[in-house]
């Protein structure tokens, strides 16, 4: 009896865990990570059944997912599911992950394993850990296997793709396949929960997704070393100087395929990666990676992968060879340009040192197409170069949850036809994460793509501070969208085809409101001393906008705005022939946009509110951002035009 004792010993896995990640981790972060897991331990004690994670992408969700695994064993839940999209590479990443955490004690098992299994050993009431791909023959195989196994936590990684439900508006249809199972996983004993980790929730919440409560929503904090929206799309002159983005942004013409600017996008990254190996301490050489999405035709990748390979066989003749003198001539001319433009700063290292080491290793090169279920080991070696020079081309595979190790250039011009969507556009950012040599780091990117960018992050986050205030608003503005309409459970979800925000709720105005709003001061300030001075109550003008709009502020907040009438009185909503008197509101929306025309006064704010009422003396406040080409340039442009 006191063999069995022993042998049964209390350690729990999520300490021996949290132990580990503090022998290699700052300890702010493992403190983060922590946070969140209680969190999460918190709503499912408060009997929350379905919920969602947020953290940014390539933020370390996957430690997290290891941590939160860890802690559920602990807390004796018997089934753990680990699902992910259709992506066999994804799974294999995350997989091998979670196989070499030690302190997980019951080995993850794929459902293919589960499913090849003797009925009395899947009968047998122990902990599993078991990962599943999101398609309907292994959804349905794992259904069938697992029919045994109670006490189930859901963890759906990429959480907004497959398992929303698009027919949600189609009456004549049942739900899409997927999200039909994953609910069949998670309701089969009713003791279910289910648990969404996403970078972009706003499509699991307005399409009621598994019926997840977002008044249960985690929100994880990246990592200290973290480069994320705010490192790469930064929006005011205090984010730059709070994120220092000293990567290199150059900027494509809008139109036009020509094979040079790739080529001498190549050329700037093979220098920046022969420059990174010769300035290192170590001998071992460091390969590096270049990321090529130009389209999502299939037919473009194997043209673009000639372009490359054609470029790559000119570096790799003999120098007899007229074009390869050419070829290292321009070459030694962009070296310089670095050189002289302080990129190169290593007085010990010359052009010619530089030169001397592509030539030596110039064959060490690999061009990889990963856009099929056929390029598996070329994604593992995109995610993973082995090749000191890695070119990676594809489509919609690099959008999803893979991780780009050792990334050093993203060569970005797919062009958009109509508006970005928040959830495909935001996780494309696969130049997010980590990046040890972010001062060599290049993005090449079409200026109005980078602009509808900034667009995606700033709706997006607006949202998210929305949502961490307890207010779930979206965000969508011209050019960008939640998700696909056919996501949106429009029984439920009310959606105005403005792009201007309400901020607040329905107040009584009064002369000291009129008074205010009309002094010489910046919109914040004003904002701030209506509530202070309990004009205004915390629902009229939510916290989480004014959080958003003081981030978003310049120093002086000098970019932030009011908007009044021409008569610079408040704007009555009567005037427009589609107001809702009551609700303060217009059907067509547009009010701050047709209040601002043709007064220039406005150009030069990048925020702005405006309060507008009704006959009644009611008012409301709304808000409409902007993000001009010009700031962008005076914020990234480190680079001329190409």
């Amino acid at each position: 009896m006191n063999l069995f004792s022993e042998l049964q010993d209390n350690l729990s896995s999520y300490d021996e865990r949290i132990k580990t990640l503090k022998g290699i981790w700052d300890e702010d972060d493992v403190d983060k990570l922590d946070k969140g897991v209680k969190e999460c331990l918190s709503k499912i004690n408060e009997n929350a059944k379905s919920f969602i994670v947020y953290g940014e992408p390539q933020s370390g969700k996957t430690e997290f997912m290891i941590a939160l695994v860890c802690k559920l064993l602990d807390k004796k839940f018997e089934t753990i599911f680990i699902i992910m999209n259709d992506n066999t590479e994804l799974e294999s990443q995350n997989f091998k992950r979670f196989l070499k955490c030690s302190e997980i004690f019951t080995s993850p098992k794929s459902a293919f394993d589960i499913c090849n299994m003797e009925i009395s050993e899947l009968k047998e009431g122990m902990q599993r850990v078991i990962f599943c791909r999101k398609n309907s023959q292994n959804l349905k195989n794992l259904l069938n296997a697992s029919r045994f196994m109670k006490k189930r936590v859901i963890i759906d990684d990429e959480a907004d793709y497959a398992s929303p439900d698009s027919n949600i508006n189609r009456i004549d249809k049942e739900a899409t396949k997927i999200n039909e199972l994953v609910g069949k996983l998670i309701n089969f004993h009713n003791d279910g929960i289910y648990i969404g980790v996403t970078a972009t929730p706003g499509r699991l919440d307005v399409n009621n997704t598994f019926m997840n409560k977002a008044k249960d929503w985690v929100f994880l904090d990246p990592h200290k070393r973290y480069k994320g929206k705010d490192f790469f799309f930064p929006t005011n002159e205090k984010k730059i100087k709070l994120y220092n983005p000293n990567y290199k942004l150059v900027k494509l013409p809008e139109e036009g395929d020509d094979p040079k600017f790739i080529n001498e996008a190549i050329i700037r990254f093979i220098l920046r990666v022969a420059y990174i190996n010769l300035t290192q301490e170590s001998n071992e050489l460091i390969p590096m990676s270049m990321l090529i999405h130009t389209s999502g035709i299939m037919n473009d990748h194997e043209r673009d992968k000639k372009d490359v390979d054609k470029f790559l066989n000119i570096l790799s003749q003999d120098l007899k060879n007229v074009k390869t003198q050419k070829m290292y001539e321009n070459l030694n001319k962009i070296c310089e340009e670095l050189f002289n433009n302080g990129e190169f700063e290593n007085n010990k290292i010359k052009s010619k040192d530089i030169l001397k080491f592509i030539y030596r290793n110039k064959s060490r090169s690999q061009v990889l197409l990963i856009n099929s279920k056929q390029h598996k080991q070329n994604v593992d070696m995109s995610c993973n170069p082995v090749s000191l020079f890695t070119f990676a081309i594809g489509g919609n595979i690099v959008s999803r949850g893979l991780t780009f190790n050792n990334l050093l250039s993203f060569f970005f011009s797919r062009s958009v036809k109509g508006k970005l969507q928040q959830n495909t556009y935001i996780q494309r950012a696969r130049m997010f994460g980590t990046r040890e040599h972010i001062k060599h780091f290049e993005l090449c990117i079409p200026e109005t793509l980078f602009t509808d960018w900034t667009h995606c992050f700033l709706d997006h986050e607006l949202s998210l501070k929305l949502a961490k205030s307890g207010t779930y608003t979206h965000v969508q503005s011209k050019r960008t969208s939640i998700a696909p309409s056919s996501s949106i459970d429009k029984k439920h979800v009310f959606s105005t085809p403005d792009k201007e925000t309400q901020v607040g709720e329905i107040f009584s105005l009064d002369n000291r409101i009129i008074e205010r709003l009309s002094q010489n001061t910046d919109a914040v300030t004003i904002i701030q001393s209506l509530k202070l001075d309990g004009l205004i109550n915390e629902e009229n003008f939510h916290k989480a906008f004014l959080e958003y709009l003081l981030e978003e502020a310049d120093e002086d907040k000098s970019n932030i705005g009011i908007v009044l009438g021409k008569d610079n009185g408040i704007l009555d909503i009567g005037k427009f022939k589609d107001a809702d008197i009551e609700n303060i509101r217009r059907a067509r929306g547009g009010m701050i946009q047709a209040t601002i025309h043709k007064r220039d006064k406005f150009n030069k704010y990048n925020h702005l509110i405006m309060p507008v009422k009704n006959i009644n003396d009611k008012c409301r406040f709304y808000y409409k951002g902007f993000v001009s080409k010009s700031l962008m340039e005076n914020i990234l442009n480190r680079q001329k035009n190409i």
